[in-house]
């Protein structure tokens, strides 16, 4: 059997799903019958190779970039953030969105099903590392901008479903629908709530990426 290798070119448009209000969480009811769900539209791009190991197992890793906007509201503390921009007053500033800049670390693996010649589908789970370069917060102007973070943000584990297309051998186009099934998100330390001191801003994401694939090489097995 040739194992195939293909570089993965992508756009990564996706909808991003928060509580619509993270200042009145709690440990007890952390999402309240009156607080909402928002989406917010985003764009990223990724890059990766993919690897046939089998006739219908593919393996894909790789790094992608994404600037996340989750809107939502959250109390920001101005206490904790580097000088010059701390406030005397100690006034309270509600952040209105959290922007978190992403390099992602993404690892697929797809189970492909032959529906005709030009056309396959497939199964698809991922596991994802977040590294969060820096964050921007929706408060006053004078505690605008962006604020450096260079930490593991967290991890994500999707499952969803994917198409390929392509006469061509060595060029085909694809598509990717996924969900995070789990996200997992590090506190804060810039934003808090009414009973937490730090604040995770938890989150899901509908992954659409879409993209094209470039065959680079052959490997013939046994």
């Amino acid at each position: 059997m040739e194992k195939k290798t293909f570089y993965l070119f992508c756009l990564q448009p996706e909808l991003a799903f928060s509580k619509s209000d993270y200042s009145r969480t709690s440990p007890t009811s952390p999402i309240p019958r009156t607080m909402g769900i928002n989406a917010y539209f985003n764009c990223g791009i990724r890059g990766s190779i993919e690897q046939r190991l089998t006739k219908k197992i593919f393996l894909d890793g790789g790094v992608g970039y994404i600037a996340r906007r989750l809107k939502t509201r959250v109390f920001f503390n101005q206490n904790v953030i580097p000088p010059p921009r701390q406030s005397p007053t100690q006034e309270l500033n509600t952040a209105k969105f959290v922007n978190y800049r992403i390099i992602e670390f993404p690892l697929y693996c797809s189970y492909r099903f032959k529906i005709n010649d030009t056309v396959y589908l497939s199964v698809v789970t991922g596991l994802i590392g977040n590294y969060l370069l820096n964050a921007k917060y929706g408060v006053q102007k004078k505690y605008g901008g962006q604020y450096k973070k260079d930490h593991f943000l967290g991890y994500s584990w999707n499952l969803g479903v994917g198409m390929e297309s392509g006469r061509p051998r060595n060029i085909k186009i694809f598509a990717r629908a996924v969900y995070s099934i789990v996200n997992k998100v590090k506190k804060d330390p810039y934003l808090f709530s009414q009973t937490e001191y730090q604040v995770a801003v938890t989150h899901h994401y509908l992954d659409l990426t879409m993209g094209i694939k470039l065959k680079v090489g052959t490997i013939k097995g046994n």
